[in-house]
This record gives C-alpha cells, structure tokens and sequence, in this order.
C-alpha cells in the first residue's frame, strides 16, 4: 500500500496514540439464557436491541472514519511522498529499523491472519459437532415417546378417562425429559461454554483488527489529518456476531411445555 513506509517509519519513534478508551461494547451483551424454553424468555428480543444498537454506533463511527481515509486519498501524492520523506531525513538513525519493521510486519500479518482463520474454523465445525450431538440426544429422549402417543392416538381403544390419562402421562414422560436434557444443554453446559470460547475468540480478533486502525491512524497524523473523530471499530462490531449466533442457537429449545392436562376425548381422539 502507498501509505504503508509512513505507517511503519511512525511505529518505530513512537507508541500507538491509541484513540481514548470507549465503553466496552461487551457491555450491552445480554447474558445468554437459562431458560428450557423460549416462550416468555427475553432473550431474543435483547439481543437484537444491543445487535441494533451496536450496528448503529459501528456505522456512524466509520461514515466518520470513510471521511478522514477521503482526505488522505485527496491529497497529492507528491505532498505524501514529501512529508514522508521530510520525515525519513529527520530521523536517519530509523532507517534499518524501518525496513526491519517492514518485514517484520509483514510475517505477523501472514502468521497471524490464518491463525485467527483457523481457529475459526475450529469453532464453527466443533459448533456444528455440539448441535449435532444435542439433536441426537433430543431424538433418544424424544422418540420413544412420540411413538407411544402415536400409538395411543391410531389405536382403536375406546376413549374415556383412562384412555386420557395415558395420552397426559406420556406428556408428563416428556416434559420431565427435555427438563433433564435442558439442565445439561441449555442451563449451562456445552454450548455456554462455547459462546465462551467464542467470545474469546472475537475480543482477541477486534484486538488484533483495530491494532492496524490505531496504526493507520498514525499515518493520518504524520499527513496532518485531524484524527479526533476517528476510531477503529472492529472491536465494536466483534459483539454483533455473537449476538447474531447466540439467538440462532438458542431458538432450538423448546417453545413450551406440553400440556399435562387431562383433554377431552371429542379433541383429542376425535
């Protein structure tokens, strides 16, 4: 990139001037649930306001950024390649240092970036893995019991008070199995811990993204460009993933229990 020796000259004589600390956009996360069921549970709902309100910040803060790259991609480039160079010759010393860090560079961006993707990639399949084992467990639990209301329900037993019974007495067989299957999948267990990981994952990926913004505002600086306005915003955006995921998964538990009520035989054999 054309900008990229002033990038780097700056790195050498002076510590990132790092933007002032923002809110920590982690923040407005809600916690994921707890809940076995998604009826009356909020979750959803505060994840899409915080996703809404964090995409709303992102946007805004980056039509700012979009302003200031427009300034440095109006000025003349013989104007760039001057003050770079009025800057090389007061500073000789850094010239070996400079191409160091030029190379340097170079080989952490290539070992760093497929390292992120790979452990994305990492995630993603062992999330893929997590569903796939819950579906399952949910299916063990689940069919058996369904074949028993199937059963009852095709069968040319007479309906009466007995008959009921039986029908609420396999709802009350599967309520009490998803209740054991969500203690150990939705109350905790394996996809909180995931979302762990996961969040990990994203804080360290913003870091490391918004590392070469807070450069790149440097580069702005040496050039002259006001920079008060401007702001990284990949940690800012690393929420809004999770927050997209965690809805989606947990949209896989049950809407409700199933009625253990006794029902009537004009409804429910027909």
């Amino acid at each position: 990139m054309r900008h990229s020796q002033a990038i780097f000259i700056l790195l050498l004589v002076a510590p990132p001037a790092l933007t002032e600390p923002a809110s920590d956009p982690w923040a407005q996360v809600p916690a994921l649930p707890t809940a076995c069921y998604t009826e009356n549970d909020p979750f959803g709902e505060k994840a899409y306001a915080a996703s809404e309100a964090l995409e709303s910040e992102a946007m805004r803060l980056e039509e700012a950024n979009g302003a200031i790259e427009e300034q440095l991609g109006n000025m003349d480039i013989m104007e760039q390649q001057e003050r770079m160079m009025a800057f090389m010759m007061e500073h000789p010393e850094d010239a070996q240092r400079y191409m160091e860090a030029l190379q340097q560079g170079g080989q952490a961006a290539q070992s760093q970036t497929p390292e992120m993707a790979e452990r994305y990639l990492q995630l993603d399949a062992k999330l893929k893995d997590l569903q796939a084992q819950y579906d399952a467990a949910l299916r063990q639990a689940m069919d058996p019991l369904e074949a028993r209301r199937n059963q009852l329900h095709s069968s040319d037993e007479e309906c009466n008070e007995a008959w009921l019974a039986q029908v609420a007495a396999v709802s009350k067989e599967e309520n009490q199995a998803y209740d054991q299957l969500c203690a150990s999948w939705w109350k905790a267990g394996p996809f909180h811990d995931w979302f762990t990981e996961f969040k990990q994952y994203q804080i360290e990926w913003g870091a490391q993204q918004d590392e070469h913004g807070d450069t790149a505002k440097l580069n702005y600086e040496v050039m002259g460009i006001a920079t008060d306005a401007y702001r990284p915003t990949y940690s800012l955006r690393a929420p809004i993933e999770y927050l997209r995921l965690a809805p989606q998964v947990f949209s896989n538990r049950k809407i409700a229990p199933v009625s253990e009520e006794l029902g009537s035989c004009e409804i429910t054999h027909g």
